[in-house]
């Protein structure tokens, strides 16, 4: 499973880039990772060697640390997405202030949800958070790369469910 996460980070990449070069040659480059790594730690598991056996284990643990690092990047990257493209939603009157402060941190966000089992309003807060970051998104692929695929038009749908949403979400 960890060597195969690489071909989907190469997918998501290129997804995120204008750069043709990059959309075609990410997805290839993350296959190649994967298969190269696989295939090194297959090559060493089959040596009769102990020291094989230990450099196979690096490799697997190297690969897992690399995806773990990426996966604490990807938080970081999101909670800065977050931050800058719902901050003009807390100006529009979309969303309060403490919901926007919530909505920056994956953990507060958990907390929120959590909090609101008892009250009658776990879906709705659940939802409220997941436009958030939905919104957050596609105000960033709109900046970037303009109206591909309706992008203003989901911005502005999704801003909406905001405001619904946002009188009834637990912060």
């Amino acid at each position: 499973a960890a060597f195969t996460a690489f071909t989907g980070i190469g997918i998501a990449y290129a997804r995120l880039n204008k750069n043709v070069l990059i959309r075609v040659g990410a997805p290839f480059a993350g296959w190649t990772l994967a298969v190269v790594l696989h295939g090194t730690f297959n090559a060493l598991l089959s040596t009769e060697s102990g020291a094989g056996l230990i450099f196979a284990l690096c490799v697997s643990w190297l690969s897992w640390l690399t995806i773990f690092a990426l996966l604490v990047w990807a938080i970081q990257r999101d909670r800065a997405r977050i931050r800058l493209y719902l901050r003009d939603e807390v100006a529009r009157g979309a969303m309060t202030s403490a919901q926007y402060e919530v909505a920056c941190s994956a953990f507060t966000r958990s907390m929120a949800r959590f909090g609101s089992i008892g009250s009658g309003s776990f879906w709705q807060t659940r939802r409220f958070y997941q436009v958030c970051a939905e919104l957050a998104q596609k105000k960033e692929q709109l900046e970037k790369f303009g109206d591909e695929r309706g992008n203003a038009d989901k911005v502005e749908k999704l801003r909406a469910e905001l405001v619904q949403l946002a009188m009834v979400a637990k912060s």
